[in-house]
């Protein structure tokens, strides 16, 4: 009988879901983050990371080979420089399309602004921020609405849908939606 425990877990814990050297662990796994519960079926191979803060964070425990893109990184602190140009890089967003067309498996983000929809269109960035409601083909937009958060503005966020499609996700506790 297989038990499976769902667990609320840190930044630095979830690198080991993607370690294939110092821990076994026993897929699927189940994490708590940010108010989403969600099991990882697998080890993530196709992580699209968001922010200077994730990226460095990836390589410096030697994970570039799992990394697909970064969005909104220039660039890393200098030792990581060879690996952090393994993979593309975006200056902001890509597109949501972009982003699906690349087919991760985990997007990992330091802010909540990598699972937001843009409902407000002042909040577009570059004329396509990363628009889940149409990448997705939904009928609908997302569905968590968060009310007036540090910007003032209601925002949506599509995590739920991109879990939907398949895709897990993990973002900074200190940014929680």
């Amino acid at each position: 009988m297989c038990t499976m425990v769902l667990l609320k877990v840190s930044t630095s814990s979830l690198l080991l879901l993607f370690s294939s050297t110092a821990y076994a662990i026993n897929y699927p796994v189940g994490i708590s983050n940010c108010h989403y519960s969600q099991w990882i079926q697998k080890k993530p191979e196709r992580v699209a990371v968001a922010s200077s803060g994730a990226v460095e964070i990836m390589l410096s425990m030697g994970l570039a080979d799992r990394v697909i893109s970064s969005s909104w990184v220039k660039e890393v602190w200098e030792p990581l420089n060879d690996e952090f140009q393994k993979f593309k890089h975006y200056d902001k967003y890509p597109s949501a399309q972009e982003l699906m067309d690349s087919n991760p498996d985990m997007i990992y983000a330091t802010y909540s602004s990598a699972f937001e929809d843009p409902a407000d269109p002042s909040r577009v960035v570059g004329g396509d921020r990363l628009n889940y409601t149409e990448a997705l083909g939904l009928e609908e937009s997302c569905n968590v609405l968060i009310p007036s958060n540090s910007y003032g503005d209601n925002k949506t966020y599509c995590r739920d849908e991109i879990h939907a499609a398949g895709i897990n996700t993990y973002l900074a506790e200190s940014y929680c939606e």
